[in-house]
């Protein structure tokens, strides 16, 4: 099955293009936008177009990872992505990116909020999200969404020799869904 796209007020999720490698090879390449994530800069373009075929035939029903473009609703252009990993038929983790230039303006939050109410019409009950303790940005935009810091995981990340703690969130989304 094939990630059926969502639509916002300003931006498509939708599953990702061979044409999108050389836009996710750059943000992804943004020393800014690496900064907090499992990648190394440069992103290759070749990286890039092996992650769009690995995922391109998914859809978050599936077990594992998805990765989701985030794009214009008025270009299509792609400017970040949610990878979205179902762990089982009611738990998901998610991680995100947005490039530099679409950052602080509510995008991601947007394509979130939009994303977590498909999930919960897939039965995913509870999501969880893990992120450098030194991202107050994506702990701040998690914290908006209703996530809940549940543990702080020590040494978790290894970067350039030095370990760091990561924080944990989750959201229970029955929950979320019963209060709205």
């Amino acid at each position: 099955m094939t990630f059926e796209p969502l639509v916002t007020s300003r931006l498509r999720l939708r599953s990702l293009e061979q044409r999108d490698a050389a836009s996710l090879s750059a943000y992804r390449s943004d020393p800014s936008v690496a900064r907090y994530q499992s990648w190394t800069v440069p992103y290759a373009a070749i990286a890039a177009l092996e992650l769009i075929q690995s995922t391109q035939a998914r859809d978050i029903t599936d077990l594992g990872w998805t990765q989701i473009g985030i794009a214009t609703l008025e270009t299509n252009e792609l400017i970040g992505d949610i990878g979205f990993n179902r762990v089982d038929s009611s738990n998901a983790e998610i991680g995100f990116t947005l490039a530099s230039d679409w950052q602080g303006q509510g995008l991601m939050r947007e394509a979130l909020e939009t994303l977590l109410q498909y999930a919960v019409q897939t039965g995913v009950r509870r999501v969880t999200a893990t992120t450098d303790v030194r991202n107050a940005a994506s702990q701040g935009l998690l914290t908006r969404l209703g996530f809940t810091l549940e543990q702080i995981l020590k040494d978790s990340w290894l970067e350039d020799g030095a370990y760091f703690d990561e924080y944990l969130y989750a959201l229970e989304l029955v929950e979320t869904a019963a209060r709205a």
